[in-house]
């Protein structure tokens, strides 16, 4: 994963939803952690609400891992961390 912090860009827009008035709804991504040369991170992404998603810097390999509660609305994902044994 290149963090070179010279050049940001989006990759996905992971909550594309906009208001009635046509401004983009936001995905609130947080708790951004880097393992194995990918990025994990808390976002929303207006369907399954709070979940954990990944990115490899690339539109398709940024994706939903898993949505920890699915009967709710959203997830409690706020603290990534990394756990080796």
């Amino acid at each position: 994963m290149d963090t070179n912090l010279g050049q940001v860009e989006l990759v996905k827009d992971i909550n594309p939803e906009v208001f009635e008035d046509g401004s983009p709804l936001d995905s609130y991504p947080d708790s951004l952690v880097e393992f194995n040369d990918k990025l994990y991170f808390a976002a929303n992404d207006g369907e399954t609400g709070r979940a954990l998603f990944v990115s490899d810097g690339t539109t398709d390999g940024t994706q939903l891992v898993t949505d920890v509660f699915p009967e709710t609305i959203a997830s409690p994902v706020s603290i990534l961390v990394i756990f080796q044994t």
